[in-house]
């Protein structure tokens, strides 16, 4: 989707910081720091810009200095303060500055190097290091909802399939589009799930060009035609792996919000909502084992979820001791009150081992622990109570 005045700002600025930076990284001197006068100079810079000038008379632009433009980066997590030279004074390095010297300092510690900042004595790990930037670069996003449904109508013979990938595109903003790779991994993924092929599809693009919506697009389209052609059926169809938590709970709530962009075209055809499982390491037994999980914050009325986020304020979300009595699974937002029921959202094991969800976000590590499971091997598709395996992974 297109960026915001915002963001294309912060992006901006951010090449710009990051070519000062360059500078003295390639020379490998990684604590230097810039001061606010540097970095407000150079933002400002950004903001004089003749091509910037259309995107600060946006109406949606709330960017006006470069202050705004540095607290924006701030927010973003793009830019650090950092300790200076000098006490009292602000210095600051950007997320890729401040990176680089993180690894270039990691340093192995052993117990003799123990104890006030004898640490600082230990043998670095990283020897030396070679440093190249590059301009962010991301692929065009040309393709209309006209053009992307006629590759798909082309290659898709399901009419319930090429309806609801209509309806997904059919809630683009009016000038948004797709780029020709999430295009064409889509086509290819949709092909094999109508004719019933397995064929493995790589996609490979650059962080932010759009590689989770050439899968999930796909995906939960045919999740959604699944569900209406074979309505009873509790099976996981498409199982999500991931090396790291960080990035499955990162993607689970925007794979989450996807799913329910499809509720209605479920729902006029008498299916049942989409429904994701969460499984690693802080997802719990039971939904009173919530305040006793590890990385769940317990007080005596709730225990504060560590995964999933308020789909619609972005709050915390939490069990409630009260739902635990009345044996209501469902996650409530402290901030708003809405809540997530777990017919839309799996989150403990003994919900996903009864009814298994039709996308599971879950780790590698994970995986080899349950597939010899016999209380949960049957949600992986394995052994002999489970009904089907899961067509996409």
């Amino acid at each position: 989707m297109a960026l915001t005045p915002d963001l294309l700002l912060a992006e901006r600025g951010l090449d710009e910081l990051e070519q000062i930076e360059a500078r003295a990284l390639v020379w490998g001197l990684v604590d230097n720091a810039l001061d606010t006068s540097e970095v407000d100079d150079a933002l400002r810079h950004v903001l004089a810009e003749e091509r910037n000038l259309e995107l600060r008379r946006d109406p949606a632009c709330s960017i006006a200095t470069p202050r705004d433009l540095r607290e924006h980066l701030v927010g973003l997590g793009m830019l650090f303060e950092v300790p200076g030279p000098t006490a009292g004074d602000a210095f600051w390095r950007t997320r890729m500055a401040e990176g680089v010297r993180l690894i270039a300092r990691l340093r192995q510690l052993f117990p003799q190097h123990a104890g006030d900042a004898r640490w600082a004595s230990a043998p670095t790990l990283v020897a030396d290091y070679r440093f190249l930037r590059r301009a962010r670069r991301y692929p065009e996003r040309d393709q209309d909802r006209h053009a992307v449904m006629a590759v798909i109508s082309a290659a898709v013979k399901n009419p319930d399939l090429q309806s609801a990938v209509s309806h997904w595109l059919q809630q683009l903003p009016p000038n948004a589009g797709m780029s020709r790779f999430q295009v064409d991994a889509a086509e290819r993924i949709l092909r094999g799930l109508d004719d019933g092929t397995r064929t493995g599809t790589l996609v490979s693009a650059g962080t932010g060009s759009g590689k989770t919506l050439a899968f999930y697009l796909p995906a939960l389209a045919w999740l959604a035609q699944r569900r209406v052609a074979t309505p009873n059926a509790r099976a996981v169809r498409v199982l999500a792996l991931y090396p790291r938590n960080e990035l499955l709970k990162d993607q689970l709530a925007e794979v989450y919000e996807q799913c329910r962009k499809f509720d209605d075209w479920i729902g006029e055809r008498g299916g049942s909502a989409l429904r994701v499982g969460v499984l690693y390491g802080e997802t719990p037994r039971f939904m009173k084992s919530a305040f006793k999980q590890p990385g769940w914050r317990a007080s005596a009325t709730e225990s504060v979820c560590p995964f999933f986020s308020c789909p619609g304020c972005g709050g915390e979300m939490s069990v409630r001791a009260e739902d635990v009595d009345r044996e209501v699974e469902r996650l409530v937002c402290r901030t708003c009150g809405e809540s997530v029921p777990s017919d839309r959202l799996a989150f403990t094991r003994k919900a996903m081992s009864e009814n298994p969800p039709d996308i599971l976000f879950t780790s590698v590590e994970m995986l080899n622990r349950h597939l010899s499971n016999p209380d949960m091997r049957h949600v992986f598709g394995v052994g002999p109570i489970a009904t089907e395996r899961p067509a996409l992974s």
